[in-house]
C-alpha cells in the first residue's frame, strides 16, 4: 500500500513552476516506481532518483539470504557479503504478513533474538507459515531460494510479487530516472540497479566504487568523484534539465 501513499503525495503537489522529482532510497524504490507508473501520477513527475534500489524481489532476497547475485547477462553466481542484520530486519518488518497472530509473535521474537545474537523461541512453537519464513531466512543455497519463496504463505508471496519491478511495465515510463548504487552495497547488490536501468527507457546510472548501501564514509577519490557526478545530475534535474537526454 505504500505505492498508494506515494501516488497520493505526488498528486497533492501544488501546480507550481519548476520540475517535480521523487526520491527513493533502498526498498522504497519499488513503491516509488509503482506509483510513477500510474497514469495520473507520471505526468506530474519530471524525474525519479534512487539510491541502492532493487529491480527483482527474488534476486534481492537471494542476495540478502545467501550473499549470491548474478551479474547482468551472466549465469554463474557471484558471492558478496550481505549485512547480517539486514536479513532479520527484513523478517521483522514482514512478520505481520502472516495470517496467524501467534505466528506473527513467534517470528518477531525469533527475528529480535537473531538481531541480539541469541537463538530465540523453539521452532516447535511455530506454525507452518512461520517455519517457512525461517526456512527461507536460513537457506544458504541460492538455487533453492525460489523453492523457499514458493513455500511462503500466500499473503507474503503476493506482497513480494506486487513489490517486484521485474514484471512491471517500466518500458512505458517516460520519466527520467537517476539511479545511484554502491559497488560494495551489503543490502542490495549493484546489479539490481543495472537491471533497473536496462528496463527503463530513460535512465542515468551511477555506480559508485566502494559506496555502502547509503553511507558515503571512507570513499576513495574515484568513489567521491562518481558520487559528485550523481549529485550533479540530481541538481541539474532539480533545476529543470533533462539529464537523461545527455550523452
Amino acid at each position: 500500500t505504500d505505492a498508494e501513499s506515494v501516488a497520493a503525495a505526488v498528486q497533492a503537489l501544488p501546480d507550481a513552476p519548476g520540475p517535480a522529482g521523487l526520491a527513493a532510497i533502498s526498498y522504497a524504490a519499488g513503491p516509488a516506481f509503482l506509483a510513477a507508473l500510474r497514469p495520473e501520477v507520471a505526468p506530474r513527475l519530471d524525474f525519479i532518483t534512487t539510491l541502492g534500489a532493487y529491480h527483482d524481489t527474488e534476486a534481492m532476497l537471494t542476495f540478502l539470504v545467501t550473499g549470491a547475485y548474478r551479474a547482468p547477462d551472466a549465469a554463474e553466481w557471484r558471492t558478496g557479503t550481505p549485512r547480517p542484520e539486514a536479513l532479520w530486519l527484513f523478517v521483522l518488518a514482514n512478520a505481520a504478513a502472516l495470517p496467524d497472530p501467534r505466528d506473527v509473535a513467534w517470528l518477531r521474537r525469533t527475528a529480535e533474538a537473531r538481531l541480539s545474537g541469541t537463538r530465540g523461541p523453539p521452532e516447535a512453537e511455530a506454525g507452518a507459515p512461520a517455519r517457512a519464513v525461517l526456512a527461507l531466512a536460513e537457506e544458504r543455497d541460492p538455487d533453492s531460494v525460489p523453492r523457499r519463496i514458493a513455500a511462503l504463505p500466500e499473503t507474503l508471496r503476493a506482497a513480494l510479487a506486487r513489490l517486484s519491478l521485474a514484471d512491471a511495465a517500466l518500458g512505458g515510463l517516460g520519466v527520467c530516472a537517476i539511479l545511484v548504487h554502491g559497488t560494495r552495497d551489503p543490502v542490495i547488490p549493484w546489479t539490481e540497479s543495472v537491471r533497473l536501468a536496462r528496463a527503463l527507457p530513460r535512465a542515468r546510472l551511477h555506480l559508485v566504487p566502494g559506496l555502502d548501501h547509503v553511507d558515503p564514509r571512507g570513499l576513495s577519490f574515484a568513489g567521491r568523484l562518481a558520487l559528485l557526478q550523481a549529485a550533479e545530475d540530481l541538481l541539474a534535474a532539480r533545476d529543470g534539465a533533462d539529464v537523461c537526454a545527455r550523452d
